[in-house]
């Protein structure tokens, strides 16, 4: 069980967008990615994720939802596996969770 926020996903970004796209020392996927890194490392070690999602264009990097209201919200809990093909994983946000825990009462 983890805390995933927008924000500390927004830290992530930038390490996150070279991992994808940067391999055998070239940019993958158009030229863009690079101009795009550049933003993301320029916003700093903790970027606001509006900033973040404006760098990149839209809120894929940030978002952060919850798999039973699929609302978008600041901050989820995820439980079970790391998210991987075929992984048994969920994100929910607190008032899902507090909702959970009165029907196990």
């Amino acid at each position: 069980m983890k805390v995933i926020t927008r924000e500390g996903r927004a830290a992530n970004a930038a390490s996150e967008w070279k991992q994808t796209y940067f391999r055998n020392w070239e940019w993958q996927y158009g030229n863009d990615k690079e101009v795009i890194y550049y933003k993301l490392v320029a916003l700093g070690c903790h970027p606001n994720y509006k900033d973040v999602d404006e760098a990149i264009g839209n809120t894929s990097w940030t978002n952060t939802y919850c798999n039973e209201c699929n609302e978008s919200v600041l901050k989820v809990i995820q439980l079970g596996e790391e998210p991987d093909y075929e992984s048994s994983t969920a994100r929910i946000c607190k008032p899902c969770l507090l909702k959970a825990m009165e029907e196990m009462k």
